[in-house]
């Protein structure tokens, strides 16, 4: 039986249209990952589809770009009322959070869905040996554990003990750019701070206009330095400045036009999860 008859026979079963997302978790050049790539080419589906009561979204991935899954959660949502996800093996991190979105979750004894690991990605970070044209995401829990395992487990605490235990951190890992570190720590603390988070996932706190100017800031400091071809500290510094002067534009001319300003402490702590029908497969 080929892949189309078999979404022909889930679609029947479960009254639904079905769209897959599948990525390679293979190490090496032919890895793949959640990416924004995928997000016009999920558009095009849907719009051969229109809109429809159900939509499956049949899902397997390692994990990714932790923006994607509010912009794809929210598109596939414009054409559907109920919005589920089929995870038939793994589906870990970024999309989890994919699958957190959906009104139904949809797994068998073999699903599995993961703890969600926050990763910093931009043009500082070290580039992929396996395939140079592709950067290493930074894992913010990786770095910001080392740096507990220092202050707490060996009792480091004044600034003199912690410039040396970050000397040794770079010293141990050349390929990582200080400012690449610097961003995670811009991503989990100061931010976290503005909107009085602890251990809660800063992007589930963020409003929409927030997410916006922050993946505008990213991809246009992306575009900016592969059209110059930085390479080095000071070109990409300069590419960083430059994309985010441009977010930094947009936002202060929609905080003009409107009154209001874009990024804030509001949070979403006081507001209920809504419930979710997590439904075995072989209950069906």
């Amino acid at each position: 039986m080929d892949k189309k008859q078999l979404i022909q026979q889930i679609e029947k079963a479960r009254g639904s249209r079905v769209i897959t997302y599948l990525t390679s978790d293979r190490q090496g050049p032919f890895n793949a990952r959640i990416a924004v790539d995928v997000i016009p080419l999920i558009s095009k589906q849907l719009q051969v589809i229109g809109k429809v009561p159900n939509i499956d979204l049949f899902l397997y991935s390692a994990g990714g770009d932790t923006m994607v899954p509010w912009r794809l959660v929210s598109m596939i949502r414009e054409y559907c009322e109920k919005f589920s996800v089929v995870v038939p093996y793994k589906a870990h991190s970024a999309a989890t959070m994919i699958a957190l979105g959906a009104d139904e979750i949809v797994m068998s004894d073999l699903s599995e869905i993961s703890p969600i690991d926050p990763s910093t990605a931009n043009v500082f970070n070290p580039p992929d040996p396996a395939n140079p044209q592709n950067r290493i995401p930074i894992s913010v829990e990786d770095v910001m554990a080392y740096f507990d395992l220092a202050k707490n487990k060996f009792g480091i605490k004044s600034d003199e003990d912690l410039s040396r235990v970050f000397t040794k951190f770079i010293e141990a890992n050349p390929q990582i750019h200080p400012l690449a570190l610097g961003k995670s720590e811009l991503t989990v603390k100061e931010h976290k701070e503005l909107k009085g988070l602890q251990q809660q996932n800063l992007r589930d706190h963020m409003s929409d206009a927030e997410l916006i100017f922050t993946a505008l800031a990213e991809l246009s400091t992306r575009e900016i330095a592969e059209a110059e071809k930085a390479e080095g500290y000071v070109p990409n510094e300069g590419a960083a400045r430059a994309g985010g002067k441009i977010s930094g534009s947009a936002r202060k001319a929609l905080e003009e036009k409107t009154g209001k300003k874009v990024v804030n402490g509001r949070n979403y702590l006081d507001v209920k999860e809504k419930s979710k029908q997590i439904a075995d497969t072989h209950e069906k």
